[in-house]
Order: C-alpha cells, then structure tokens, then sequence
C-alpha cells in the first residue's frame, strides 16, 4: 500500500512482493485477491500485480488479474506508476518542494487509489494540513484547526510569491 501512494519510484517495493510470492507458495493469492478487495484495496492490489508482471516480469498466479475495475483505472494508475519509476524525483516526496500542478495530479492519483469515501476525504485533508504552513505560520496549539482555514490561502500566496525559474 505504501508503494502505490508514491507511485511505487522505489523498485525495492515490487521487488519485496517478488520475494513474497517465491519464499510463500503456500499463499492463496485468491484469497489475499479477495482480502484485498474486502478493504477496498483492489486497485492497489492490481496495480502491483500488474507493475510486477510488467516490469519485473514475473508471472501472475491464475485467476488474479483484476477484470472487476471498470474505465481502465487500474491501467491508468499503472501508467503513472511507470512514470513515476522513470522520473529522476521521487513521486509525491517533498510536498513543499511541488508545483501547483504537480499537488493536483498527485492528489488526484491518491483518490483514485481506493474507493472508499473515508480514504478520500483523508487524503483530501491531509492535503488541506501541510507542515510547511507551521513553520510559514506559526499558531498556539490551541489554534491548530485554523490550519484547515488558511491553508488554501497560504497554497496560493506560495504560488504567486514563488521565484520564477
């Protein structure tokens, strides 16, 4: 799970799946297939199978190739996982150091990720706290919350106040 939130960058994640699926041939990768599933995370899942099989070459046991995500998503989270592997910089690391641009289609590859609505607004808040805000503006403790506030406004003033390159 933690690989497909940073677009698996780092080969050693597949690789760790790899040496799973060879040192446990007693695993029932139908039933972690449909564990998975249960916990909303069939198109984490899919998307290692498929970055497994398709990078590192190693053959899918029978009956998990995902057919139930519908509108090519797992393909189209693949795609930007191979991306992510081929990009000199880690794939969302750093949030501060990101373009405008780049939060929003990373924040948008995160919500794709799982289809739980919980997920989501998690990933959506998460985004709507940033540590840079601390430190660009600090607040007592007891004025945390306001974070959530101002952050919208303290993204944008980073935006328009950033030096040109």
């Amino acid at each position: 799970v933690h690989g497909s939130n940073h677009g698996w960058f780092r080969l050693a994640w597949l690789c760790d799946i790899v040496q799973i699926m060879e040192r446990h041939p007693e695993l029932s990768w139908s039933d972690i297939g449909s564990r998975t599933s249960a916990m909303g995370l069939s198109r984490v899942f899919g998307q290692s199978l498929n970055l497994v099989s398709d990078v590192l070459g190693v053959r899918i046991p029978e009956g998990l190739r995902s057919s139930e995500i519908p509108d090519g998503v797992e393909a189209k989270l693949t795609q930007i996982a191979l991306g992510a592997m081929q990009s000199p910089n880690p794939f969302l690391v750093n949030w501060d150091k990101l373009t405008w641009r780049e939060i929003v289609s990373g924040t948008r590859y995160r919500l794709k990720l799982h289809r739980s609505l919980s997920y989501k607004v998690g990933v959506l808040r998460k985004m709507l706290i940033r540590p840079q805000d601390w430190d660009d503006f600090p607040l007592p403790g007891f004025l945390f919350p306001l974070y959530y506030i101002l952050n919208p406004a303290l993204m944008l003033i980073r935006i328009f106040t950033k030096p040109r390159t």
